[in-house]
């Protein structure tokens, strides 16, 4: 009897843990897990600049699939952490910056307006348990003139990996490297350059 018991229990414990394993479930450790970068440049572009920040993007939120049947969808809501960095990132490398001016006064007043979207986020759920989940984001940025004709646009990537038991990590390692690389991306960018001497010369 007291065989028949256990394997009954081992059988139990078997199928809670398959059923574990099948619903994707994940734990966050609770920890501050984005971590606000320090953008460093030895010149900043000399360009009057027209920093547009919709209320889309303040108050954007993305729902990434759990890959389980008995765990809900993750949801991020991301729009501060993302507004906060654009206009980091565009401070560091502008000399002087403006947020969301409607001001028709003030319309030939900038040189440059920056315009950014969040083209996409997402993430890859590992086939086995060892394995780590990835997750892929894709900004779009873009730098007009006064007259609105692109000057710069630029589609920059960023990843992020965490452990398959706590996947949310991942996603903000993925909000910090798409920083990083837009950071990059601008203070390397040939045609900023260019623009921002040519306004300088006139």
């Amino acid at each position: 009897m007291a065989k028949i018991i256990n394997y009954k229990l081992c059988g139990i414990s078997a199928v809670v843990l398959i059923l574990f394993l099948l619903s994707g479930r994940a734990t966050h450790s609770g920890e501050k897990i984005f971590k606000q970068q320090d953008y460093t440049t030895a010149d900043k572009y000399i360009l009057d600049v027209n920093l547009k920040i919709p209320d889309e993007l303040r108050n954007y939120s993305v729902v990434l699939p759990s890959g389980g049947a008995l765990v809900s969808d993750f949801k991020f809501d991301l729009g501060q952490d993302i507004s906060e960095n654009i206009e980091k990132v565009v401070r560091s490398s502008f000399n002087n910056v403006k947020i969301n001016s409607d001001d028709e006064k003030l319309k030939n007043a900038f040189d440059a307006t920056i315009d950014v979207q969040v083209v996409l986020i997402s993430w890859t759920r590992p086939m086995y348990a060892n394995q780590d989940v990835e997750t892929v984001m894709f900004f779009e940025w873009t730098l007009a003139n006064s007259e609105g004709d692109p000057i710069w646009i630029r589609t920059v990537k960023g990843v992020g990996t965490s452990t398959l038991w706590d996947r949310e990590p991942s996603v903000y390692r993925a909000l910090e490297d798409v920083f990083r690389n837009s950071f990059k991306e601008i203070t390397n960018s040939y045609e900023i350059k260019m623009f921002a001497q040519k306004i300088k010369q006139n």
